[in-house]
Parts: C-alpha cells; structure tokens; sequence
C-alpha cells in the first residue's frame, strides 16, 4: 500500500533524531561528572598545576548579572598518583563541594559508604584493578610544580561507573575542602613566642602562596612585627588579625595560661586555603546557549582567566557527536526522497487507472485545475494516513526502548551498553511539517499529467 512506505520512512527519521538527541543528552549527563558546561580558570601561557583564584571577589560577582547561568561553585583540579595493588597510576584529582558532588556522582555511584563527608571516590575499573572496596584505605599522591609529592592516605568513600573511559580510569574525586588543604593555597599567619627571663618575646608571620599580607595585634594594640611583654601585659591574652593580599581573614588568639605552663609558643591560625580555589564551574540554563554565554564571560574577564566549554574541554568525544550528526542528516535525505517517490508513484499509478474517469470528467467540463485538485488531496490524503501509522510506529518503539532497553551496545565503544532516546517536540513536529510541504510541493508535478489528458483520445482508445 502507498502509505506503508510512507509510514516507514516518517517512523526512521523520527527514531533517528530521538536516538541522536538521546545520545547527545546521555553523554553530556556522563561528562557532567568531571566536568561542567563552562569552566573558568585562571589564565597561564605554562601548565601550573599550583595556580589558583580567589573565590570571592567583584569579579565573580559580576557574573550572576550574566543572563542564562543557572549557577556556579568552585572547583580544585590536579595532577595525581594512584597506588592500586602494588602499582601507580596517574590520575586527575578532581575537587568539589560536597554538595556538588553528591549531585554530580550521584547517578553513577554503584556503591558507597553511609557518611559521603570524607575520603575518596574511585571508580569500578580502579576498584578492580586495586581489589579495592568502598572502606578500604589507598594512597595517593598530589603533584606540584615543584616536583614534589604530597602523599595522603585516605580512605574510599564511593564506586562510581560512567562508561567513559577518560573519566573511569583517570579521574578520582574529592571533597574541596581536603583538596584546599592539601593544596595550602593563601596563607596561614601564626605567632610565635619565647620567654626570655621575666619577659615574652612574641612575633607573628605568615606561610603559603600569597604574600605582602597584613597583621594587627588586638591585644595589646600594635602594628608592629614583634612584641615584648610583661606578665602584667599578657595577662588578657594575644590576639592578632590577619589579612592576606586579597583582603581575607583570620584571627588567632592565645590565652594567658599559655604564656604560665611553656617556654616557647607556636600558634596557626585556620589560614585562607578555604577561599582559593582551581576554577569556577558554571552550569547554564539551555544547553544550546553554552557557547554565547562563554563568550559573554570572555568578555567581562579578558585576558585574566581562561573560558572553556564543555565542547572544548572534551573535543574528541563532540566530534565524534558530530559525526552522528552527520549520518542522521543522511538518513533523513534518503527518507524524503524514498517517501517523495513512493508518493510520487502511486498517484502516476492513480492518475494512469483513473484516465477513463478524467476524460468523462473533461467531457462533462472539468477543468485542469479541478483536475489537478482532485489528485492531489488524494494524495495528500494517503500522505496524512502513512504520517499518522509513522508517528504510532515510532511512538511505540521509542517508548519500548526507553523502557525496556531491548537495543544493546558495546559500552567500551560508545559510551552507552544501551541505544538512549529522548523525544524533542520541536524536532518531531518539524519532521512531521517537513515531510508534508516536500512530499506536496514535489506531488504538484505528477497532477499535471492528469490535466493533460484529451477526452478525445481517451474515448478513441475505449
């Protein structure tokens, strides 16, 4: 029948953009786990794996004005070692609140401890190459630009899974809280003090990344480095104030019975580490603006950090998204030149059965026009009962494949052991419209055989 092959080409096209769709959706969801849709960093023409920046200042304000961002959270990246079962690998270390990422490993965790707060999230392919499980202690090691390894030893909170390979084998996870102190960015003031005789030699300073900071004691009040005390004075105990050179603070403070039970004293304050960060991730509203809204934070930051997309930061994997998109554009071609001459066949087929019936309709006085109008909504007709058994063929088998899953895949070749589908109404509506203006303005060709038929010869040949 005519419709058939309508139905099927209309069915095709529509399962075709929904896999696409599905896919892009589904893989953009796995690489949400490491990476966000627009990450900011501070700029550097070398690799520092050391470099950070101040979360808190007018700058990053400003970025809430920027129409379409939804939200945004520090995050802490570097280079790493893994021991697993005696051997070492690198691994990026990523960093997040804990908010963060609970949300964004939450999908993927295949198994984990009850207290999310502390220690590591690995990955299956790890565990298994480790003979690890959640629980477990492992060791590993942050890089510096000095060479230098910062070994830690922590304890496995969680198991994930993606089924992207860059992620499974290379990324583990933290909290940004243990990654900001491992890290020791800003800086930490600290006063130290020494009896001589009946006298307290008391002096402060700071250690870490950021210098030129400031200090003020409180108690006694004084602007200099270094204090000599009596009992008398320190009676009431020290405090200093400390301000780092991006203005922020801390405060430590002594308490007089210090002073009466040691010799020597040597106090740190919390420091500034909590305020630094790797980078700031933005997650936006529409995903189809991504690359207007990173251009947007371009321009506000010039040449201070660095914008990446999430396209940029994971190229290999859109491209090869592209090329998916290439091969769907094919199949919708292929579809609505088969729907056009399966449509065009049959009403040559009704036009050429039916030429008796337009020569009396000729004879009787009939126009070319009538004529013409006759075949086409017929053909329109059997056009709108194929593009209705299309869309409830493609209905029932995008549904069945997102509840059931029956289409399997190599997930090591695709990311996915299943074929994903996502229904987009616009796409559907506009394949659906598409189909009817091409398949109508191509019928119009065929009608004019219809209008060029003599009653004479007609009735000559019966």
């Amino acid at each position: 029948m005519a419709y058939t092959g309508v139905a099927i080409c209309v069915a095709v096209m529509l399962v075709s953009v929904a896999v696409l769709i599905g896919f892009k959706s589904e893989i953009q969801r796995k690489l949400t786990a490491s990476a966000s849709d627009i990450n900011l960093t501070p700029f550097s023409l070398q690799d520092n794996n050391d470099a950070s920046l101040p979360i808190e200042n007018k700058l990053l304000k400003s970025f809430k004005n920027i129409e379409g961002i939804n939200a945004w959270h520090p995050y802490g990246e570097n280079p790493g070692i893994i021991e697993l079962n005696g051997s070492i690998k690198g691994v990026a270390i990523m960093a997040l609140p804990l908010p963060q990422l609970q949300q964004q490993l939450a999908p993927f965790l295949i198994d984990s401890l009850p207290n999310k707060k502390a220690g590591v999230f690995i990955s299956k392919r790890q565990a298994q190459l480790g003979e690890l499980s959640v629980g477990d202690e492992i060791q590993l090691y942050f890089t510096s630009n000095n060479l230098k390894l910062k070994p830690r030893k922590m304890r496995i909170s969680g198991i994930f899974h993606t089924g992207i390979d860059q992620i499974d084998q290379q990324s583990v996870f933290i909290t940004l809280p243990d990654f900001q102190k491992i890290k020791k960015w800003g800086a930490v003031p600290y006063i130290t003090g020494q009896k001589v005789g009946e006298l307290w030699k008391v002096s402060c300073g700071s250690t870490g990344e950021v210098k030129e900071n400031q200090f003020q004691w409180l108690t006694p009040k004084s602007t200099s480095r270094q204090l000599t005390l009596t009992e008398q004075e320190i009676s009431r105990g020290i405090t200093l104030a400390f301000l780092d050179n991006n203005h922020f603070a801390d405060t430590i403070h002594i308490e007089t019975s210090a002073f009466f039970t040691q010799e020597e004293i040597l106090m740190n304050g919390k420091g500034t580490h909590h305020q630094y960060a790797s980078g700031i991730a933005f997650t936006v509203t529409n995903k189809q603006n991504i690359k207007p809204i990173a251009r947007a934070l371009e321009h506000k930051t010039g040449f201070i950090y660095e914008v990446k997309t999430i396209q940029e930061q994971s190229p290999e994997i859109f491209n090869w998204l592209e090329i998916l998109n290439n091969n769907v554009y094919i199949i919708l071609i292929i579809m609505t030149v088969v729907a056009v001459i399966s449509m065009s066949s049959t009403l040559l087929i009704l036009i050429l059965e039916k030429t008796e019936t337009i020569g009396m309709m000729k004879v009787l006085g009939a126009n070319q026009k009538l004529l013409r109008h006759i075949f086409l909504w017929n053909a329109i007709y059997i056009l709108g009962i194929g593009l209705v058994i299309g869309n409830l063929i493609a209905a029932l088998a995008i549904w069945g494949q997102s509840t059931f899953k029956w289409v399997t895949l190599p997930e090591t070749e695709y990311f996915l052991d299943y074929v994903p589908v996502q229904v987009n109404m616009d796409a559907w509506l506009s394949i659906n419209l598409g189909c009817v203006l091409v398949c109508t303005f191509i019928l119009i060709l065929p009608t004019y055989l219809a209008s060029r038929i003599k009653p004479a010869a007609v009735l000559r040949f019966e």
